[in-house]
C-alpha cells in the first residue's frame, strides 16, 4: 500500500508530500484565469505580422519571451502546489492570494519591458523598445525588485501559514522538512531582489549591476534546494515519509 501510494503521488510530481487539497476550488480557478491573462500579455504582439521584418522581429523577440514564460510559470508551479499540498482557503490565505494575482498582473509590462529591452540590447537589433536613460534604468531596476519582492514575500507568507497550523495539518517530519525548504526557497528570491533594489538605488549607473544580483538566484537556489534535498532524503531513509 506504501509503494503505491508513493507511486500515485510520484506521478503527481510531489512523491513524500500528501495533497490535503481537494478539487479544484474557485480560488484556484480565479487564479489559474489571472495567470492566463499575463501570459497573453507576455504575447510578442497580439496582431499578425503585416511583413516579413515585423516577423523576423517576433520571432528574435521569442528568448525573451520564454524567460518571462518561465518566471511566470515558477511562481504559478509554486502557488499551484501550495494548494495541492495544504488545501487552506481562509480569509488570510484568500486575502494573500489576492494580493498575488494584483502583482502578478501589475508587473507584467515592467517584466515584459526589461527582458525584451536586455534581448534587444544584447542582441544588437530593434525590438521595437526604446532605449531608457540611467535614472530610467534605474527606476526600473527598482520597480522590478519591489515586485520579485512582493511576489516572493507573498508566497513565503503562504507558507508560513501552513507552518503555523502544522500541527492541526498533521504534517510529517518529511513535509514538514519540505515545508521549510520551500520557505527558505522563497526568502532567498526576497533576499536577492532586496540586495539588487539596494544596489539600485545606491547611484543610477548601478542599474546594470542590479540586474547582474539576479544570477545569484540560480546558484543560491540550487545549493537550497541540494540541501533541502539531502535533508529530505535522509528522513525518508529513516522511514518518516506519508502513509
Amino acid at each position: 500500500m506504501l509503494r503505491k501510494n508513493l507511486r500515485d503521488r510520484a506521478q503527481q510530481g510531489d512523491p513524500y508530500f500528501t495533497w490535503r487539497g481537494g478539487d479544484v476550488s474557485r480560488l484556484e480557478a480565479l487564479t489559474d484565469a489571472v495567470f492566463a491573462l499575463a501570459l497573453t500579455l507576455l504575447v510578442v504582439s497580439l496582431e499578425v505580422p503585416a511583413s516579413f521584418g515585423a516577423l523576423h522581429q517576433a520571432f528574435f523577440l521569442l528568448p525573451a519571451f520564454a524567460v518571462c514564460f518561465a518566471l511566470l510559470l515558477y511562481v504559478w508551479v509554486s502557488h499551484f502546489r501550495f494548494h495541492r499540498r495544504y488545501g487552506l482557503e481562509d480569509g488570510l490565505t484568500v486575502a494573500l492570494n489576492g494580493v498575488l494575482l494584483f502583482l502578478v498582473l501589475g508587473y507584467v509590462y515592467p517584466l515584459k519591458f526589461l527582458f525584451y529591452w536586455l534581448w534587444s540590447m544584447w542582441g544588437g537589433i530593434d525590438g521595437g523598445i526604446e532605449r531608457p536613460s540611467d535614472s530610467e534604468a534605474q527606476l526600473l531596476m527598482i520597480a522590478y525588485g519591489v515586485g520579485v519582492i512582493g511576489i516572493f514575500g507573498v508566497l513565503w507568507l503562504l507558507h508560513w501559514i501552513a507552518w503555523r497550523r502544522r500541527e492541526g495539518l498533521e504534517l510529517t517530519e518529511v513535509e514538514r522538512a519540505l515545508t521549510r525548504g520551500t520557505m527558505s526557497e522563497h526568502a532567498l528570491s526576497v533576499a536577492i531582489a532586496s540586495l539588487s533594489v539596494v544596489i539600485a538605488a545606491s547611484g543610477e549607473r548601478n542599474a546594470s549591476l542590479a540586474g547582474v544580483t539576479y544570477f545569484l538566484m540560480p546558484v543560491c537556489q540550487g545549493l537550497n534546494g541540494w540541501r533541502n534535498g539531502r535533508k529530505v532524503d535522509r528522513l525518508v531513509k529513516q522511514g518518516d515519509c506519508p502513509p
